[in-house]
């Protein structure tokens, strides 16, 4: 439903207690229970694996301890399937612009190389390329199979940011590459809770296939990809089951996707497309008027979203506010500031979120009832 925000929640008062309210069905089916416990990250509660301030993976060892895994280069990345059964470190040795992949099994305790540098740099051809990296790095759910596109690092000076136009899966059983999409037929994509589908965007599209790269077809057509000045904003989505998703898209009155993330005027909508449905269903479920496109976040279960509004008297100050997809009146909770986005939603109840002021920026998590708590600054 079409929506006019209201503020009433101030950026100075820093604990806020708000009404609950309810999420979709799909994604929530009660009210949230105030007071939300606070975020707390991984490592704080002991999860793992996590890397150190070293570059160390931190990881179940042989004999029940807990420690750094020893011998590997500086760790980057470590990607975990949802079973756990294994752990895939990204470490970059020193004179290397491609990574080493490694994999560790937490269960035997056992570390075996997959991936060479050279390999990765080989999966692109062109002149410039100087190295290879994941993009988008997703484990198909129940199997051992991780799904990516490629990143390249150019090997020259110059301005340079990579479009998702392929589509890669690596076998982390033995290492084998496998191409789904070549460079130029794939997209940025987003796998389904039980992998049975990917949804890719580009910038005029959404596609849906299998996670082999068979069974494409179109679903939208229009403004998908949103140029950024040296990047690509790509849509924000999820899934509400595996043959659901939501996307969040602008609306049809934007027709330049170079000017489209910055134009405080324009309608975002969020979609849902049903692919069960034969064709495949699509309808519009929240429709926010007026957004900077750019700045808005749904939540990782699809049922929320924060988003930021300009001052129209004064341009250089904004407000930050959410709502459950589809609620009638989303809250304001902070407003008044010269330059504030959302970042990313850490669980589906917290927010993080930055702020920006002439000589600082500070760090907030916001909760879903409206709490505000100080995540520090610099």
């Amino acid at each position: 439903m079409n929506r006019v925000s209201k503020v009433i929640v101030s950026a100075a008062v820093l604990a806020v207690s708000v009404a609950g309210f309810a999420l979709p069905a799909a994604a929530q089916d009660t009210t949230p229970a105030c007071p939300i416990e606070p975020y707390a990250a991984p490592e704080a509660l002991g999860a793992l694996p996590y890397i150190d301030d070293e570059g160390r993976a931190v990881v179940p060892l042989e004999g029940g301890e807990v420690g750094p895994l020893e011998g590997l280069p500086p760790v980057q990345d470590i990607h975990v399937p949802p079973n756990g059964e294994l752990f895939l470190m990204v470490a970059y040795q020193p004179e290397d612009t491609s990574p080493t992949l490694y994999r560790y099994d937490p269960q035997d305790f056992t570390l075996q190389t997959l991936v060479e540098p050279d390999a990765l740099t080989a999966l692109r051809t062109e002149d410039f390329v100087g190295g290879v990296s994941l993009g988008n790095p997703t484990f198909i759910p129940s199997t051992e199979t991780l799904l990516f596109h490629t990143v390249v690092t150019p090997n020259g000076e110059g301005i340079y940011f990579e479009i998702p136009l392929d589509l890669w899966a690596l076998d982390t059983t033995t290492g084998e590459l496998t191409e789904i999409f070549p460079y130029g037929e794939g997209g940025e994509f987003s796998l389904s809770r039980l992998g049975s589908h990917l949804a890719l965007f580009n910038f005029d599209s959404i596609r849906t296939a299998a996670p082999d790269g068979s069974d494409v077809q179109i679903i939208h057509e229009g403004v998908v990809g949103v140029g950024l000045g040296e990047s690509v904003m790509w849509p924000q989505s999820a899934w509400l089951t595996d043959d659901t998703f939501r996307v969040v898209l602008l609306g049809e009155s934007a027709a330049d996707s170079l000017q489209a993330a910055f134009d405080p005027t324009l309608s975002v909508e969020v979609v849902d497309f049903d692919l069960s449905a034969d064709p495949v269903e699509r309808k519009v479920v929240d429709t926010i008027e007026s957004s900077l496109y750019y700045t808005t976040r749904l939540s990782t279960d699809g049922g929320a979203l924060a988003w930021r509004v300009v001052d129209a008297a004064d341009n250089t100050h904004s407000s930050l506010l959410i709502s459950p997809v589809g609620g009638d009146t989303p809250i304001t909770v902070l407003e008044d500031i010269e330059s504030f986005s959302p970042i990313n939603w850490l669980t589906p109840s917290h927010l993080l979120v930055q702020g920006s002021t002439h000589d600082s920026i500070t760090y907030y998590v916001v909760d879903l009832c409206g709490k505000i708590t100080f995540g520090g600054r610099r």
